[in-house]
């Protein structure tokens, strides 16, 4: 009897936990040397996504004196240079693969730039960004994309996303 009570009490307790839907992590970490050139990096989701995405954080790093970058929202969606979306639970059976498609030195069209631009410096930790304000809604008409971009620039450029993706986000 204690047994069942026990389950019960626990079954009531998961219920909202369980209504907020799954929830997995995934990241892209591209670092590249450049030579008076700008990187790039895209996230996007496909129209009528069965996920949302939500950003958690963004980092970005240069090697030498300082670099500008913008972050724009929804541009022309990019199809060249994919790479494949890390996990971070990666040894986690139940985390499904990523619904997003990440893109390094990509051909995305301008987006609306969200918030002003921001400078990297040289440094350990570079700039980085709270992003939880920032959700790529699913079922939408169209592709969702965050795109971060550099001003042209000669050194090492690192660009870390971490976000989640929730089914009833």
């Amino acid at each position: 009897m204690r047994r069942r009570d026990a389950l019960f009490a626990l079954l009531s307790c998961a219920g909202p936990i369980l209504a907020q839907g799954s929830i997995s992590e995934y990241y892209i970490d591209r670092e590249v040397t450049l030579s008076a050139a700008a990187s790039v990096v895209t996230i996007q989701i496909p129209a009528a996504s069965t996920r949302s995405l939500q950003l958690k954080f963004a980092q970005v790093w240069c090697s030498t004196g300082s670099v500008e970058v913008t972050i724009e929202r929804d541009g022309t969606a990019a199809t060249t240079t994919s790479v494949t979306p890390g996990k971070v639970n990666p040894n986690a059976a139940w985390v499904p693969s990523s619904i997003a498609s990440a893109y390094h030195t990509s051909n995305v069209g301008s987006g609306t730039q969200i918030g002003i631009k921001q400078t990297a410096y040289a440094g350990n930790d570079g700039l980085k960004l709270d992003m939880t304000s920032t959700v790529l809604e699913k079922a939408s008409a169209s592709v969702r994309n965050l795109t971060f971009r550099t001003a042209s620039y000669t050194g090492t450029v690192r660009i870390y996303i971490l976000w989640e993706e929730r089914v009833n986000l």
